[in-house]
């Protein structure tokens, strides 16, 4: 493959949908949660706070869009997922995206909605019970939304002409979306826009141990495509790496410059391809799981300090996890996708690097979106006050979260911390764990977002 063809087949579309918000309402122990999105946020707070939660639930709403009827059904009866709180009896799922449009020929803000109902007992199935679209177009000056699907349990309809209202009926089961049907149709005049949010993709990247990315057998599946940069194919950082210098050279270069700048003593990162073939050989036959491929790769590192070149596989974890966050931030814009997590970012990681990482981790986002979760009060000292969204104590039990989006708030929660001789981080972790008091006080600085 050739580095034009392999750009235009890995590049993906010229356009996606920029995630601005997202709000979510009976899942799990969620009762109400948004999350507002600039390019990069954090959830931040101790173990059994509801972070993990809120990834779950993003992800399992995501998913919900994209997948078939007949997984639907299962999600809609999925026991670890379905509420069972008291306080949230008989609780409908609900999911709010809003986004916009990154098309070049137009400039549109996106609100899709979707709720539906839990399996709660056998003889009750899980049923969709509401669903909407609502386009405004941000290059014609649109002041208000309008409706192209409104759906109850009654009814579905759809806007079938730009003059026309949304009135048209369609014939839809209790375990369909009417956004896929319509994508399925494929001739309405704002088909692109469907299909964008049918593409909407989340990534998490929670590996606690990267090392096995390093050095990989020159294994491959028979489906795997030469040049691949997929996200998915990080599990194999040397090769992922090669094709990222072959295809995209300014990203590459991005990424070894910044990590040469989070780590000075390294000179210069250097990517080898090693020719594995055997022609002696006879043709492998088309229909075996697997094969090995005709070459490897070593992804080495020259250090100032040593007398040669390291393989990546013996630097320490925090240095190769590190790298992988890097990596992944500039493949999830090379993908377009929409969200991706980096999970519990300071594990392996020194302090002294954190700010240094999280702000790079933001220049490469692009449009894709990133959330940080993080149970380190140190993390909250590398972030913004308005990028932080923080646990809500209360007695019901229920994951709740705010965000410190106001300048009197952030100013408050600076001037008590520096009264306490903590840094805002330690005091908002020494608030999480004190008595109700000291919850009353946490909850004045955040905007309430539950």
């Amino acid at each position: 493959m050739n580095r034009r063809n392999a750009k235009e087949l890995f590049a993906g579309v010229n356009s996606f949908m920029i995630i601005n918000s997202i709000e979510i309402t009976g899942f799990k122990n969620i009762s109400t949660v948004k999350i507002n999105f600039d390019s990069l946020m954090s959830l931040v707070a101790p173990n059994g706070y509801g972070k993990s939660n809120v990834l779950n639930a993003i992800e399992f709403g995501i998913d919900f869009i994209n997948q078939s009827a007949k997984t639907r059904d299962n999600m809609m009866r999925f026991k670890p997922c379905i509420p069972i709180n008291k306080n949230m009896n008989n609780c409908k799922c609900n999911f709010v995206f809003n986004m916009q449009d990154t098309s070049d020929a137009s400039s549109n803000m996106v609100e899709y909605a979707f709720s539906f109902a839990w399996q709660n007992d056998q003889e009750t199935a899980g049923n969709i019970v509401s669903e909407t679209l609502k386009i405004k177009s941000l290059k014609n000056k649109e002041v208000k939304f309008t409706n192209y699907i409104i759906r109850n349990e009654k009814v579905a309809l759809y806007k079938t002409s730009k003059t026309g209202r949304c009135t048209k009926k369609i014939n839809i089961k209790p375990n369909e979306l009417v956004l896929t049907k319509l994508n399925i149709l494929g001739d309405l005049y704002y088909s692109e826009i469907i299909n964008k949010i049918a593409d909407l993709t989340f990534y998490v990247e929670d590996r606690m141990d990267v090392g096995d990315c390093f050095d990989v057998p020159p294994f491959r599946n028979q489906d795997y495509v030469k040049g691949s940069l997929k996200i998915e194919d990080m599990d194999d950082i040397p090769r992922y790496i090669f094709y990222l210098k072959e295809n995209y050279s300014e990203k590459y270069y991005r990424l070894e410059s910044a990590f040469k700048m989070l780590f000075p003593s390294i000179l210069n990162v250097e990517i080898r391809q090693y020719d594995v073939s055997f022609s002696s050989v006879e043709p492998i036959p088309a229909n075996v799981p697997f094969k090995i491929d005709e070459n490897a790769y070593k992804l080495l590192m020259v250090d100032d300090n040593m007398n040669q070149p390291i393989p990546f596989e013996y630097l320490s974890a925090g240095t190769k996890k590190v790298f992988v966050f890097l990596a992944a931030i500039l493949a999830a814009d090379i993908n377009k996708i929409s969200l991706i997590a980096i999970e519990e970012i300071e594990n392996s990681i020194h302090p002294i690097l954190m700010k240094d990482l999280i702000n790079i981790i933001e220049q490469f986002a692009g449009n894709t979106k990133i959330i940080i979760t993080s149970h380190s009060p140190y993390i909250i000292d590398c972030l913004q006050p308005s990028e932080l969204y923080l646990p809500i104590p209360n007695d019901e039990g229920l994951a709740k979260f705010g965000n410190i989006n106001k300048p009197r708030q952030a100013a408050k929660l600076i001037k008590d911390a520096k009264s306490n001789d903590n840094t805002i981080g330690e005091y908002i972790f020494s608030l999480l764990s004190g008595d109700k008091d000291d919850f009353e006080i946490m909850k004045s600085y955040l905007s309430v977002q539950s």
